[in-house]
């Protein structure tokens, strides 16, 4: 009897393994992903901007990956139900470090093309041109408590993002094979990792020296290059200048007016992905933007927290920094053609006859005119003053060119 009986269980199991097996390959075939909505976007925009329907009237919101949640300007105040017990005012911290205040609301109706934005009971309310910009060009902030609900793709040679319905894969035996790729169509997958108590994903970076750091993957991060948190911007740093554990006031490069918060980084990877000369800026934490995503057709898949990215008409083309570098003190270079921005009236810069529009050409006979601005940055943070001390520099005004010499001692 328990031969008999072993055998009935051991024909029961085997169905079960048969009858998952074609469930599993049904699901395998099945890789087409619906379609939920579909919006234009001007090409080499650095703002990713969506309608949004509240009240019959349409708003342009952020879409914003690098935003916990769905965030209203102040100016929507008026408009939403108030809370029983009145507004609660918390306390939240921008990318960049900052602090600002907002208020929690009820969630009210609104529309992303035909979705339902009431995805949670609160949303917050604050000053949006004090987190992401100026409230005159969008008036909230889509983040990842809507985004993670979907497939996101970001098409930026098309000028288009499209929402995907998401399905969260589900196997038994997941944890023991390989991740495939099911959507070779969007590119190379790579995985994405959140912190505890946090919706929003990171991507790992590999960075000379096989440093390695997680980095918010953030469509809201628009007008700043890649930044690096302060330990590892320093561990970077050690290993490009040997000799100085870390710049400080007195040993920054020759021209520069106090600490350089950024360095230029040979080569970092993400994937099988790999980019050469890119200048990485100081931060409180590691974060790759919009600048960077953009060189790519990008696709989130948050509820598998995948990411699948593609090579774009603009790979090669580095992050448009869009800086101004304190070069002699009162005196701002803009990050390209090296053109002169803005001079203190009241700085060396100016005393010496340098004026808006002028284009420095040469730093002690080095001509710098025809160098790429990663190339005059990685120079320029790697020049050392001569022992005298003297700096002098070139400048074109016009068809004419003119000399301006400065002395550096003692670090200053």
């Amino acid at each position: 009897m328990r031969k008999i009986n072993f055998s009935i269980a051991l024909v029961v199991i085997s169905g079960s393994f048969f009858l998952f097996g074609c469930q599993s390959g049904q699901t395998k075939e099945s890789t087409k992903t619906e379609i939920l909505a579909e919006f234009d976007i001007p090409i080499d925009s650095n703002l990713i901007l969506l309608p949004v329907t509240f009240q019959g009237k349409e708003y342009q919101f952020l879409l914003d990956t690098g935003a916990k949640h769905l965030i209203y300007d102040d100016s929507f105040k008026d408009k939403l139900r108030k809370m029983w017990l009145g507004p609660i005012t918390m306390k939240g911290r921008t990318f960049d470090g900052q602090m600002f205040d907002y208020v929690r609301l009820p969630a009210p109706e609104t529309f992303l093309g035909q979705m339902n934005m009431k995805v949670s009971k609160y949303v917050m309310v604050t000053e949006t041109d004090k987190i992401r910009g100026n409230k005159e060009y969008f008036q909230g902030i889509i983040g990842m408590d809507l985004l993670k609900k979907y497939i996101v793709q970001i098409d930026f040679d098309e000028g288009k993002v499209i929402f995907f319905k998401a399905k969260k894969d589900f196997d038994l035996f997941s944890i023991f094979k390989p991740k495939e790729n099911k959507h070779p169509e969007w590119g190379e997958a790579i995985t994405l990792k959140t912190k505890i108590f946090s919706n929003i994903r990171y991507v790992n970076v590999k960075l000379p020296n096989n440093i390695r750091d997680d980095f918010l993957v953030d469509t809201g991060w628009c007008f700043n290059p890649p930044s690096l948190k302060s330990k590892i911007f320093d561990k970077v740093l050690s290993y490009n200048n040997p000799k100085d554990k870390r710049q400080d006031a007195n040993s920054t490069p020759a021209g520069f007016s106090g600490y350089v918060p950024a360095q230029v980084i040979d080569e970092f990877s993400v994937g099988s992905f790999k980019y050469e000369n890119n200048i990485f800026m100081r931060n409180y934490i590691s974060i790759l933007g919009l600048p960077f995503l953009s060189r790519h057709l990008v696709t989130f898949d948050f509820q598998n927290n995948m990411m699948y990215l593609k090579k774009g008409k603009n790979f090669d083309k580095q992050s448009n920094v869009n800086a101004k570098i304190s070069f002699i003190a009162g005196c701002l270079l803009e990050s390209e053609n090296h053109v002169i921005s803005s001079v203190d009236p009241n700085g060396p810069a100016y005393q010496k006859g340098v004026r808006n529009g002028d284009i420095l050409i040469k730093i002690c006979d080095q001509d710098i005119s025809n160098m790429s601005f990663t190339e005059f940055f990685k120079f320029i943070t790697q020049f050392s003053v001569p022992e005298d001390g003297k700096v002098p520099l070139i400048f074109k005004r016009g068809e004419e060119t003119f000399k301006v010499e400065f002395v550096r001692k003692n670090g200053k």
